[in-house]
């Protein structure tokens, strides 16, 4: 039998090794505590010391290059420095904030944050008002920086064509749902193209998954955070993640005054367009595409196959007809 080490696909890394990595490379004392947080697009881990809380993220191979974590903490940088409240990378004492782990199954990338507080007060849609204000605020600031990014861009393919590509091996028994995805990946993707073009201030850097989980409050105001799927795409799309994570629970959201007033707030910076708010909707029916083709790549990485039950297609497939239906009146 070879000594050479068995194939790894996605390993878990030694805690006690980051520790000592992070004395290294941080202006950081001992005593201090390194704990996985969770493990899902990254591997995050919380990290105590000195009385402050940090969270390490680490990639996973193959997702992205260097420079796309280069742009990424340009980005909060500078959505930092135009006065967006986000958690910033923490900088080593070389001043550079990404460096490299020579992992077994390939080179990894982490990355320390400061910790993002959570003390929210107020009105609860003084707060939801100012989410949709601040989100404005980062398409407009980005835009007016002429922001340029080395990752891909939030396209019709990543939208479309990649998810039905990765989920489609996982649906051999429900092949008329495969064959529904298909016509109604076709048939949306051919609805946006029409109502939207790739022109600012329509399209440009988006955060890429404005939802609860990523942003937290200091009083009314909120602090971002989880800038891991940012990229070029339509604004649209970016602020339908948040209404579509919020039906998830509760169908009629987009009929509620929250909504009502998240659109207020982005309205109070940039003011979307008919079509803009129309498309909306066709981006809430691809994003449970896309979510699911983001499970079929966890899959091969760190996440069990158990996930694709019957009750999570009927209820991933359930949700994109919801909104397919909604746009088409069916």
């Amino acid at each position: 039998m070879s000594e050479t080490y068995f194939p790894v696909r996605c390993s878990q890394l030694n805690q006690n090794a980051l520790i000592n990595e992070l004395l290294y490379r941080y202006e950081v004392k001992e005593p201090i505590t390194c704990n996985l947080f969770r493990r899902g697009m990254n591997d995050v881990y919380i990290i105590e010391t000195e009385g402050k809380r940090y969270f390490l993220r680490i990639s996973f191979t193959d997702v992205y290059e260097y420079q796309d974590y280069v742009d990424e903490a340009y980005i909060i940088n500078l959505l930092n420095d135009n006065d967006i409240f986000v958690a910033t990378p923490v900088h080593c004492k070389d001043e550079n904030c990404i460096w490299s782990i020579n992992a077994p199954e390939g080179i990894r990338y982490a990355m320390l944050f400061n910790e993002a507080k959570n003390n929210p007060s107020g009105d609860n849609l003084k707060k939801i008002h100012n989410v949709g204000t601040n989100v404005a605020r980062i398409h407009t600031i980005t835009d007016n920086n002429n922001v340029v990014l080395n990752r891909a861009s939030i396209d019709i393919f990543q939208l479309t064509e990649n998810p039905l590509r990765l989920i489609k091996p996982h649906l051999n028994n429900r092949m008329n749902d495969h064959e529904y995805l298909v016509e109604a990946s076709n048939r949306l993707a051919k609805y946006i193209s029409e109502k939207l073009t790739t022109d600012k201030p329509y399209y440009g850097f988006c955060h890429g998954d404005i939802q609860q989980s990523n942003f937290y409050f200091i009083g009314e105001n909120p602090i971002f955070f989880d800038f891991d799927c940012m990229g070029y795409g339509w604004r649209a799309h970016d602020i339908c993640i948040y209404l579509w994570n919020n039906t998830l629970s509760n169908e009629k959201f987009i009929e509620s005054e929250e909504w009502k007033t998240f659109l207020e707030g982005y309205n109070a910076v940039r003011i979307l367009d008919k079509n803009e708010l129309l498309a909306i909707n066709a981006f809430a029916a691809l994003r449970g595409l896309w979510v699911m083709g983001v499970h079929a790549d966890l899959v091969e990485r760190n996440l069990g196959c158990q996930i694709f039950s019957k009750g999570y297609f009927d209820f991933f497939i359930g949700n994109i007809k919801m909104w397919d239906n909604r746009i088409f009146n069916k």
